[in-house]
């Protein structure tokens, strides 16, 4: 039998990196600078976003446009599904 036991240890690493930008949008709000607004909250949501993305979930792909290159890609252990397609621009 196995037993497992996860214990994390939390902490507001950004806290005051938040409150910093927080501070900063209010102020944008009460001068009616839209732009520094927008900005902060773009800002926020940006990192906050990055922070508890998958990184599972990425997908990554490579065009490539000669043989040699191709085998490459396809030898790569990582790659888990390989699509060919021919197209011919004028």
């Amino acid at each position: 039998m196995f037993l497992f036991r996860l214990a994390f240890h939390e902490e507001a690493y950004m806290k005051d990196w938040i409150d910093r930008c927080t501070r900063g949008r209010v102020q944008a709000v009460q001068e009616g600078n839209i732009l520094k607004k927008s900005f902060y909250k773009l800002v926020i949501n940006s990192v906050f976003g990055k922070t508890i993305e998958r990184q599972s979930s990425q997908r990554q792909f490579e065009l490539v446009n000669n043989r040699e290159d191709a085998l490459s890609f396809a030898g790569n252990p990582r790659v888990l599904k390989k699509n060919s397609y021919r197209a011919t621009y004028y």
